[in-house]
């Protein structure tokens, strides 16, 4: 097993969360020689129709059944935080009563529609870039779609923390 998979088991599912609630990284990881078989969450061919999970990729052991896409246009991705709400760029929200999938942890393919939002503020009082999504119901515990937690910590105790950092897309 390669050293950085090793160190990436360390994480916790919701760390990739905590990114977006930062103003400003301290370090990032980019990608350079891109491999769709090693990076890419589904496989080649199969993302937004029947997305077919990749098992030869670096993320396989974390479970991203929570990390999912508008059916309108699958480039909006979202990050569940309770069973029926999900946080997500407020410019790159999806239309009211569309359709948001996600490939359950048994590699089913579950849609749920999207009914409000709820613009996140900063501590002034202002509008962000991230809103809160809520679906018309709660998602099952039988569905098998995780959601995370948001880290509630300082920035300051923060540094020297590893993250994953998800976006641009889903595949």
């Amino acid at each position: 097993m390669d050293r950085t998979k090793t160190g990436l088991r360390r994480l916790t599912t919701v760390s990739f969360l905590a990114a977006a609630l930062l103003p400003s990284p301290a370090a990032a990881l980019e990608i350079h020689d891109y491999q769709p078989e090693r990076h890419d969450r589904f496989e080649a061919g199969t993302f937004p129709a029947t997305p077919v999970a990749n098992n030869d990729s670096w993320a396989v052991d974390f479970d991203f059944s929570g990390v999912g896409w508008s059916a309108d246009d699958p480039r909006k991705g979202f990050a569940l935080v309770s069973p029926s709400h999900f946080v997500g760029a407020r410019h790159f929200r999806p239309a009211l009563d569309s359709e948001i999938a996600f490939m359950s942890q048994d590699g089913e393919l579950r849609s749920y529609t999207y009914v409000r939002f709820h613009t996140i503020k900063n501590d002034d009082g202002e509008n962000t870039d991230l809103f809160i999504g809520e679906l018309s119901e709660d998602i099952p515990a039988s569905h098998n779609i995780a959601y995370y937690t948001v880290l509630d910590k300082p920035e300051s105790e923060l540094t020297g923390s590893e993250l994953i950092v998800y976006g641009r897309g889903n595949d």
